[in-house]
C-alpha cells in the first residue's frame, strides 16, 4: 500500500502547484509588466542602457526648403509670395548620448546628445548646391529685439542696418542653409559690439543656418536630465531638467514634461494622449491617441498630431502657459519657438499649415496641405512602448511684421514658410522580432499555467484514489473470539502483544495448506488485524476476532505527536525566515512606518516646529576692521592688519510664509521670513561701533569698466569727484542691516538704473523681515519617499542656478530642518545655501554624544571650500576658468559679479597663503569649525554651529587711478554664525527613535534564535536518542526479526511466507532479513558481533527456519 505521508507530500505539492499556477494565470498581465519593467529600468551597464545611449534604430531626415520664387515683389503688399517646395535632401542620422551621469540621489541620468548627419544623394530628389532665396531673418530678429531698446540705442542700431542691412531676402545654396551655415555682416557687427554693452546683439555663432552647428555638435540639444524610473517606473524616460532648468527661460510658468522619444508610459491606455520633449522647439508637444493597427505582425498603438496639439492657449487651455507676447494675436495651428531661435519670432506647425487655421495659407502662394504627406503619426507597442515607428513632421515660419522706419515698413503681416522636416524613425528588423516574441511568450505562459494547474489537481486527487480502491479490494478474515483468546495468552506471555511483526502485520493461510503469499501481502497495514486458520489446525480450533490492543491508541498518540513536532520545525523554519527578513529591512520598514506619520503636511505633527522654530536662534555677527587701509599699496612694507570685533548677537525670528502644496510632485513651496532683534546682553560691542572696511563698491565698478576706454574715464572721473578711497568707515548698524548710501551707487544709478537694483549698501541690507532675501523654496514633503524630506527641489523655480557650471550648480541638498534617515559615517549630507548659490558637503567627523543621544557629527572639510585643487569633482566652482588656491569658494556669480569669496572663519581650513598677506586672523577649530550634528536614525539636527566668513578678493586695475597700484590680496570683511541645540525635552522624544530601532534588532534575535531552536531541536533529539538508546533499542533498529519477537511454534509457516521465497531452505534465501545467529542464554548477536540480553529468547525455538540455534 501507499504510505499516508507520501500522499499528504504529494498532495501539498500538487496544491501548491496548481494554487501558484491558478494565481500566475489569474496575474499574467501584472507578472509581465513587472518583466518588463525590470528588465526597462535604465542601469548602468545593462543591455538596454546600451541600447539607450547608442540607438539601433533606423534613422532618416528629409528636410524640404521652401525658395521664394517672387521675391521681387517683396515691397508690393498687393503680392502674396509664392513659394516652391524643394527637395527632399534625405540625411541619415547617427545618433549617441555623451557624457552621460548617473544620479542615485534622484534617480536620473544626465548626458548631452550628439548626432551626425550624412547625406544621402541617392534618396534626395534635390542637390545641395539649389540656390534657396528666403526671407532675411536676421534682420526680422534685430527689428524684434529692438522693440525693448532705448531709443538712442535704437536709432544708432538703424543707421548701421541702413549699411549693412538692406537686403529683404537672402540667397544661399541648400547646403548653407542646412547643415554647413553661412556668414553675414550682421554677425560679422555683432562680434565687434562689446556685450555689456548690448547684451541682446550677443550671437553665439559664427555662421547662421536652419540647422547650423547641429551636425556633430553637443551643445544644440542642450544638457539632458531624464528619470530612470528606479523610484517609479512611470518616469522612465521623462524629462527632469533640460539645460539644467526644470522650466525654459521663455516658458517659466511651463514645468517641462514629456518623454524624450526612447521610452514612453506602459501599459499604454487606450484614449490617452502622450506628450514629448522637443529640445528643438524648446517646449512639449502632445500627441492623441488614434486606435489600434498592426504593423508587421505586431499590434501597435497609432498616435496622430491633431489640431488641437498645435492650438493657442485661447483653444487649448493646456497650452496657455506658453503664450508668449504674440499669442494673443497669432492663430490656431502655429506654435511660439522664439525662444530657439534668439528672439527671432519663428513658428512651428504642420507641414504646409495642415490643421492650421485657413488663414495661414491663404496668405501665401505654394502650399498644398496633404494628410498623407504632412500627418504627424506615431505607432507603439502597447507594451513595451517600444517605438515601432515614427513619421514626425514638422515646419519652421518667420513672422514678418511692418516695422516704421525699417525695410518692412510697408509690408503686411505675414508668415513665412521656411523649411519642414520629415523626421522618420523605424525599428530594425532585429528589434522587432524581439517584440514579437512578446505574445508567444505570453502564450507559452498562459499554456504552461493552464498544464500546471491540471497537473496540480491530478497529483491532489491520484493518490487518494488509489487509497481508496485499495482498501475496497482489501480481503478481510475473521478470527473467532476463543482461538484469538488462546492465542492471545500465550502471545502476552512471552511479549508478543507488543511485537510490531503480530501488530502490523496481516496474513492469511487457506484451508488447503500454505497461504497465498500475494493475498497475505495486501494486508500489511490493516486497521484491524485478523487471522484465519483450519479448523482441524493443532491449535485453532474457531474463528474468533482479536480485540483492538492498546497499541493501536499508542499508535494515533504518537501521529499527533508526530505532527506536533513537524509543526513546530514548520514555525521554526517560519521564524527564521521573517528574522532574516526583519534582519535586513527593519530599518527601512520602521523609516517608512514613521515616515506616513513625519511627513511634513498641513496637518502633521512636524509643521508647527518647522513654519516656527520652537528653539531659540542666536545669529552672532563678526565684523574685520581694517587698522590700516593707508598703508595698502604695492611695496607697503607692512601687511593689512584686522581686529575682529564683536560677536554682536541677533535674536532671529523666522517663519515660513506664502506656503504652498503640491501634491502632485509632493513638495511645498514657500519663502522664509526673519525677523533680528539686537541683543546688547549677549554682544560684545554696540552697533554704534566704528568699522573700517574695504570700499568694495568703488573697486566693483572700476573692474566693470576696466574693459573699455570710455568706462575707465567716467570712473576716474567719479572716483575723483566723490573723493573715494581704498576703504569706507561706517558703523556697525550700518554695515549690517540698516545699510548706507554708497555715492557710487547713486551715481550708478543715473547712468545705467537698469543694472543697480538696489539703493543701500550693507551685508544683511534688506534681510530683516524680507520674504525675498532667501528667494522662492521648494522642497519635498516627504509623502512619498522620507527620505526626501527636506531636500530642496527648486530654488527661484530653478532646479540649477547657472553659477556655476555641471553639477555644481545643481540645486540640491536640506535647508537645515531635516536630513535623510539612516545616515551612515561613509558618506555626507549637503546643505544648500541660497546666498552661496550652491550646496555644502559636511563629511562625518565623528560620533557624539547630545543629551545622552547617540548623534553624527558632520563637518565642513576640505572637501567643501575646495574648487579642484584638492577634489576634482570640485573644479566646477572654478569661474571662468580662474581658480584661486584651496579654501575659498567664488560666488560672484550670485552677488552681482563682484569679487566676493566665501570661508570658514579666519581662513580655517583654506591655503596658508590667505594668512600669510595679512595680519591680526587666527583660525581655531573650536571656534570656526561649521558642524551639523544630526541623529543617524531620524536624520534629525540636535546640535549646529558655524558659519561662513565673507572676503573680498583686491586686485589692481590697470588705468585706474585708485586702484591700478594696490596688491592682489584677499581681504577678510565679515562672518557670522548660527548657534542652536535642542532641549533635554526634544532630545528625549528623539531618543524614542533608535530605542524602536533597537527592538526591532532585539526582536530579530529572538526570531532567529527561536527558529534556529524549533528547527533543530526535533532532528537534534532523533540523532540523540538513537546515539544514546540501549542495545536494545538498537537491535530493534538494526534487526528487523528480533525486533519482531517471533515465536517459532506457532509462527513458523507465516513467517515463512513473509519472509522467505522457500519455506524448505534453510540458507540465506530470505527475503527483507539478515541472518541472525541466536546463542541461547546471551541474546541475540548479529554480524558486528554485539550481543543483547533479551526476554524474547523464549520466543525463538530449535526448529525456527529463520535463526541458527547454538
Amino acid at each position: 500500500m501507499i504510505g499516508k505521508n507520501r500522499i499528504l507530500r504529494t498532495s501539498a505539492l500538487g496544491f501548491l502547484l496548481a494554487t501558484c499556477s491558478l494565481i500566475s494565470l489569474v496575474y499574467m498581465e501584472q507578472i509581465e509588466r513587472w518583466m518588463i519593467e525590470g528588465f526597462m529600468v535604465l542601469r548602468p551597464g545593462t543591455m538596454i542602457s546600451s541600447l539607450w545611449e547608442s540607438p539601433s534604430m533606423d534613422i532618416t531626415v528629409d528636410l524640404y526648403m521652401f525658395n521664394w520664387t517672387n521675391s521681387e515683389n517683396a515691397s508690393d503688399p498687393g503680392v502674396k509670395p509664392r513659394f516652391e517646395e524643394l527637395g527632399p535632401y534625405r540625411f541619415t542620422e547617427r545618433m549617441q548620448k555623451v557624457n552621460v551621469e548617473w544620479h542615485d540621489e534622484n534617480s536620473t541620468v544626465s548626458y548631452m546628445r550628439r548626432s551626425r548627419f550624412d547625406f544621402d544623394p541617392k534618396h534626395s530628389a534635390g542637390r545641395p548646391s539649389d540656390p534657396i532665396v528666403a526671407p532675411n531673418l536676421l534682420i526680422v530678429g534685430l527689428y524684434q529685439k529692438m522693440l525693448s531698446w532705448s531709443p538712442m540705442l535704437r536709432s544708432f542700431i538703424m543707421m548701421t542696418l541702413s549699411i549693412y542691412g538692406k537686403e529683404r531676402t537672402m540667397v544661399h545654396p541648400a547646403s548653407d542653409w542646412m547643415f554647413d551655415g553661412f556668414d553675414t555682416p550682421l554677425i560679422k557687427m555683432s562680434k565687434i559690439v562689446p556685450p555689456n554693452l548690448v547684451p541682446e546683439m550677443n550671437f553665439p555663432y559664427e555662421k547662421i543656418g536652419y540647422a547650423y552647428p547641429r551636425n556633430g555638435s553637443m551643445e544644440i540639444y542642450g544638457h539632458h536630465n531624464v528619470y530612470t524610473g528606479r523610484d517609479e517606473f512611470k518616469k522612465l524616460g521623462q524629462i527632469a531638467r533640460w539645460r539644467y532648468n526644470n522650466v525654459t527661460e521663455a516658458s517659466p510658468r511651463c514645468k517641462l514634461k514629456g518623454s524624450t522619444g526612447e521610452f514612453h508610459p506602459i501599459p499604454l491606455v487606450k484614449g490617452r494622449a502622450i506628450s514629448y520633449f522637443l529640445p528643438d522647439l524648446c517646449r512639449e508637444l502632445q500627441v492623441d491617441y488614434y486606435g489600434t493597427t498592426i504593423f508587421e505582425g505586431v499590434e501597435a498603438f497609432v498616435y496622430k498630431g491633431s489640431d488641437r496639439n498645435v492650438a493657442n492657449g485661447t483653444d487649448n487651455p493646456d497650452n496657455s502657459c506658453y503664450c508668449q507676447e504674440n499669442c494673443q494675436e497669432v492663430r490656431s495651428g502655429l506654435l511660439n519657438i522664439s525662444s530657439c531661435w534668439y528672439g527671432t519670432p519663428v513658428f512651428a506647425s504642420y507641414p504646409h499649415f495642415y490643421q492650421a487655421d485657413p488663414y495661414y495659407a491663404d496668405q501665401v502662394e505654394g502650399m498644398k496641405p496633404d494628410k498623407d504627406r504632412h500627418e504627424m503619426v506615431i505607432m507603439l507597442e502597447p507594451k513595451t512602448g517600444m517605438v515601432l515607428e515614427i513619421k514626425a513632421r514638422l515646419m519652421a515660419t518667420l513672422l514678418v511684421e511692418p516695422r516704421t522706419q525699417s525695410i518692412y515698413h510697408n509690408a503686411q503681416k505675414r508668415f513665412f514658410p521656411l523649411i519642414w522636416a520629415d523626421y522618420n524613425v523605424r525599428i530594425t528588423d532585429d528589434l522587432l522580432g524581439y517584440v514579437k516574441l512578446i505574445p508567444i511568450m505570453e502564450l507559452l505562459g498562459k499554456i504552461s499555467g493552464i498544464a500546471s494547474v491540471i497537473v496540480g489537481v491530478v497529483m491532489i486527487f491520484w493518490y487518494p484514489h488509489q487509497l481508496i480502491w485499495q482498501k475496497r479490494f482489501m480481503q478481510k478474515i475473521e478470527i473467532n473470539s476463543q482461538e484469538a483468546t488462546m492465542m492471545t495468552d500465550p502471545v502476552k506471555n512471552n511479549g508478543v502483544e507488543e511485537s510490531p511483526l503480530l501488530i502490523g502485520l496481516q496474513y492469511t493461510v487457506s484451508k488447503g495448506g500454505t497461504g497465498n503469499p500475494h493475498r497475505e501481502r495486501r494486508g500489511l497495514h490493516s486497521v484491524r488485524r485478523k487471522i484465519s486458520v483450519e479448523e482441524d489446525a493443532p491449535l485453532y480450533r474457531t474463528s474468533i476476532t482479536a480485540p483492538r490492543s492498546k497499541r493501536g491508541y499508542i499508535k494515533m498518540t504518537s501521529r499527533v505527536r508526530h505532527c506536533a513536532r513537524l509543526g513546530i520545525v514548520v514555525l521554526g523554519i517560519f521564524c527564521i525566515v521573517s528574522g532574516i527578513y526583519l534582519f535586513r529591512n527593519w530599518i527601512e520598514m520602521f523609516t517608512r512606518m514613521r515616515g506616513k506619520e513625519m511627513a511634513l503636511g498641513p496637518t502633521s505633527r512636524s509643521f508647527d516646529g518647522w513654519k516656527v522654530s520652537p528653539l531659540p536662534l542666536n545669529f552672532d555677527v563678526y565684523l574685520f576692521n581694517w587698522t590700516n587701509p593707508e598703508d595698502f599699496y604695492v611695496g607697503s612694507s607692512k601687511k593689512p592688519r584686522f581686529e575682529q570685533l564683536g560677536p554682536y548677537r541677533f535674536r532671529e525670528q523666522p517663519d515660513k510664509v506664502d506656503i504652498d502644496w503640491h501634491n502632485q510632485n509632493y513638495s511645498v513651496s514657500f519663502h522664509k521670513k526673519s525677523w533680528f532683534y539686537f541683543d546688547a546682553a549677549g554682544s560684545n560691542g554696540s552697533l554704534s561701533d566704528i568699522v573700517t572696511q574695504v570700499n568694495s563698491v568703488a573697486h566693483a565698478a572700476a573692474k566693470r569698466a576696466a574693459d573699455n576706454w570710455v568706462g575707465r574715464n567716467v570712473v576716474n572721473f567719479a572716483n575723483k569727484l566723490l573723493s573715494q578711497r581704498v576703504s569706507v568707515t561706517k558703523t556697525v548698524d550700518e554695515m549690517l542691516f540698516k545699510g548706507y548710501e554708497h555715492p557710487i551707487v547713486n551715481f550708478g544709478k543715473l547712468v545705467t538704473p537698469q543694472e543697480v537694483p538696489f539703493k543701500r549698501i550693507g551685508f544683511q541690507y534688506g534681510r530683516n523681515g524680507s520674504v525675498d532675501f532667501d528667494g522662492h523654496i521648494n522642497m519635498f514633503t516627504g509623502a512619498d519617499d522620507i527620505a526626501k524630506m527636506g531636500q530642496i527641489h527648486t530654488w527661484n523655480n530653478l532646479t540649477h542656478t547657472g553659477a556655476f557650471e555641471g553639477t555644481c550648480g545643481q540645486v540640491r541638498g536640506s535647508m537645515g530642518e531635516f536630513f535623510p534617515p539612516n545616515l551612515n559615517t561613509n558618506g555626507s549630507v549637503y546643505m544648500y545655501m541660497p546666498k552661496m548659490c550652491r550646496a555644502i558637503p559636511l563629511d562625518y567627523t565623528e560620533t557624539v554624544t547630545v543629551h545622552g543621544v547617540t548623534a553624527y557629527k558632520f563637518s565642513g572639510t576640505e572637501h567643501a571650500v575646495d574648487n579642484g585643487t584638492k577634489f576634482p569633482e570640485t573644479s566646477c566652482y572654478c569661474v571662468g576658468g580662474k581658480c584661486m588656491p584651496s579654501g575659498v569658494i567664488n560666488i560672484g556669480p550670485c552677488a552681482f559679479n563682484a569679487s566676493v569669496y566665501m570661508s570658514f572663519p579666519h581662513f580655517y581650513m583654506a591655503d596658508p597663503s590667505f594668512l600669510e598677506a595679512i595680519e591680526g586672523l587666527q583660525p581655531d577649530r573650536e571656534k570656526h569649525e561649521f558642524f551639523m550634528t544630526l541623529e543617524p536614525n531620524a536624520g534629525v539636527p540636535m546640535d549646529v554651529g558655524g558659519g561662513f566668513q565673507a572676503n573680498y578678493y583686491m586686485e589692481p586695475v590697470p588705468q585706474i587711478t585708485l586702484y591700478e597700484n594696490v596688491p592682489r590680496v584677499m581681504i577678510p570683511m565679515m562672518w557670522a554664525e548660527e548657534r542652536v541645540r535642542v532641549s533635554e525635552e526634544i532630545a528625549a522624544d528623539i531618543a524614542l527613535v533608535p530605542l524602536f530601532v533597537l527592538l526591532g534588532q532585539i526582536v530579530t534575535g529572538i526570531l532567529l534564535a527561536g527558529g534556529l531552536i524549533c528547527t533543530c531541536w526535533y532532528p537534534t533529539r532523533k540523532v540523540t536518542h538513537f546515539c544514546h538508546s540501549d542495545p536494545k533499542a538498537k537491535a530493534n533498529v538494526l534487526r528487523p526479526l528480533t525486533a519482531f519477537g517471533v515465536n517459532s511454534a506457532a509462527v513458523t509457516a507465516p513467517v515463512a511466507q513473509l519472509f522467505r521465497n522457500n519455506t524448505s531452505s534453510a540458507g540465506n534465501d530470505r527475503v527483507g532479513v539478515r541472518l541472525l545467529e541466536y546463542n541461547r542464554g546471551s541474546g541475540v548477536r548479529g554480524e558486528s558481533g554485539i550481543t543483547e540480553s533479551s526476554p524474547r529468547e523464549r520466543l525463538i525455538g530449535e526448529d525456527s527456519p529463520d535463526v541458527i540455534v547454538r
